[in-house]
């Protein structure tokens, strides 16, 4: 199952525990499905499971990208998700609202994350927003980065601190989206996830 629940932290995962003792049999149709199924939508058109481009998809070259005199901005809305490894949470896959902003004149990345829910149907409140401005940068590999921090908290108290380190690429001709990896610590746990946006 462990290995199972690595593949599908972005895609479906709702479908996969539905054989878990720690899915709610409830209403199909729960806010955490909800998130969790138009994350997987969006995700399957450009990543593969681990976050990787597919092969169909192209990483936007930095050619294609505004240049540093432009005064050029980016605003995507997607999500943010992985499944939980270690404390408290462990074993709960974690999905978000993400939304990010890049500015091509500053190479610089700024996003939030919020409206988290968990394979429980767990709600948590509280922001994430990025410490400091992350970067775009003209590398080989992914092209851009940022840290986003925050505490997430689901009735629980003291709330659960929360990092997201967020790594990857523009998607496109236009980069029209953004997505990649995305690595979650949250109370001590890590959740190996990915990321995924549009314009």
């Amino acid at each position: 199952m462990q290995n199972e629940l690595k593949i599908v932290a972005a895609f479906g995962v709702a479908a996969v525990l539905a054989g878990c003792d720690s899915t709610p049999a409830s209403d199909p149709l729960t806010p955490y499905a909800e998130v969790d199924t138009e994350m997987s939508a969006m995700a399957e058109k450009y990543l593969d499971e681990s976050g990787d481009l597919l092969g169909i998809v192209s990483a936007t070259t930095w050619g294609e990208l505004p240049d540093d005199t432009s005064t050029v901005t980016a605003t995507y809305s997607g999500f943010v998700g992985g499944v939980v490894e270690g404390g408290d949470l462990d074993g709960r896959n974690l999905v978000g609202e993400l939304a990010l902003t890049a500015d091509f004149g500053a190479e610089s990345i700024s996003a939030t994350a919020d409206n988290f829910y968990d394979s429980t149907d767990q709600q948590y409140t509280g922001t994430l927003t990025t410490l400091d401005d992350g970067d775009i940068r003209d590398v080989s590999g992914t092209m851009m980065d940022a840290i986003l921090t925050g505490d997430l908290s689901n009735g629980v108290d003291p709330a659960y601190a929360t990092d997201i380190a967020l790594e990857g690429w523009f998607i496109g001709g236009t980069y029209d989206a953004v997505g990649g990896y995305a690595d979650i610590t949250i109370d001590g746990g890590l959740a190996p996830g990915v990321f995924i946006a549009e314009q």
